[in-house]
């Protein structure tokens, strides 16, 4: 009996990354981030507090979910402190969010950026790398009150004497 096989047998699967199989959450699996499921907050809550959010329209079954969820943690790396994700599962719209649904068309996945008032400010549906959405972040980001800026960075330690 081949190695593979005895492992079949056994019940072991495997993720595969370029396929429309179900594994887990893409977000675990694909992005090494398990804290953006489920969302921390609704973009409703994100307008009322005046904060900008990515809204992520996703399922766990799609090769370009799988693709998008490394882009998107990339991204939360980078301007997490400053924009909500929020990430919903479109097989599983929360009964809370129903403003989202308007803008699922049926196609996955589905990225959502607004700036703190509301106004969508990018939109783009099927896999976009992270690079083609970092410039609308720095623009968001560079337009945020200084409240809302990254610190400064503090001045290098002097080298001892």
């Amino acid at each position: 009996m081949a190695a593979g096989s005895s492992l079949l047998a056994a019940g072991i699967t495997f993720a595969a990354i370029d396929d429309d199989t179900y594994e887990g959450s893409v977000f675990s699996l694909y992005g090494n981030n398990g804290a953006l499921v489920p969302p921390r907050i609704t973009l409703a809550e994100s307008i009322r507090r005046r904060q900008p959010a990515l809204v992520i329209l996703y399922i766990n079954d799609s090769r370009d979910c799988k693709k998008q969820a490394f882009d998107i943690t990339q991204l939360q790396s980078r301007f997490g402190s400053l924009v909500n994700f929020i990430a919903v599962n479109v097989d599983t719209f929360p009964q809370d969010q129903p403003d989202l649904q308007t803008y699922f068309q049926g196609e996955v996945p589905k990225l959502l950026l607004f700036d703190p008032r509301g106004k969508l400010l990018y939109e783009s549906t099927g896999y976009t790398p992270a690079r083609t959405v970092e410039p609308y972040f720095r623009k968001l980001v560079t337009n945020l009150p200084a409240r809302s800026a990254p610190a400064p960075l503090a001045p290098a330690m002097p080298a001892p004497p």
